[in-house]
């Protein structure tokens, strides 16, 4: 969570960055530090059924801040908490909180809706710079993308 946050105060001066809601309805709101350097540059940010937890929360602060544009289609929807409690014979995987947007949407189950969606014809045509042949012509998410940027 503290990447996410500090990806998102490079590109939002002031606000709320997410908000952990925890056992008994205890919150505990997160927010930017105010020391980022691209708050005015253009932003677009590419999102998928892949795009889960911090990325997720990243792209739904962005969202709602309106700081940026979404590209592609639904994220995952994984917005809780979990915790490792060691029992006697095993692990308890236990859910501890879950993650809200800025402005209070839950992202469990929900996922984030892309500002603009586009779906790839195949998942095989995503760009992935480690992937040989690196040939982003098919993948139209990019493509829409940087056209979102040129506009």
């Amino acid at each position: 969570m503290d990447a996410a946050n500090d990806v998102l105060s490079e590109f939002i001066r002031s606000g709320t960055t997410t908000i952990l809601v925890q056992r008994g309805a205890k919150e505990e709101v997160r927010t930017v530090s105010g020391q980022g350097r691209a708050f005015d540059a253009r932003l677009v940010v590419l999102v998928n059924e892949n795009t889960a937890s911090a990325s997720e929360i990243t792209a739904g602060a962005i969202k709602d801040h309106s700081r940026g544009v979404l590209v592609g289609t639904k994220t995952f929807g994984k917005g809780s908490v979990q915790q490792d409690f060691l029992v006697r014979d095993g692990d308890l995987h236990l859910t501890i909180a879950h993650w809200l947007t800025p402005n209070r949407h839950s992202i469990e189950k929900n996922g984030i809706v892309p500002d603009d969606e586009v779906k790839l014809a195949n998942t095989t045509d995503e760009y992935a710079i480690d992937r040989a042949p690196n040939d982003f012509s098919k993948d139209t998410q990019l493509a829409e993308g940087l056209k979102v940027l040129e506009r």
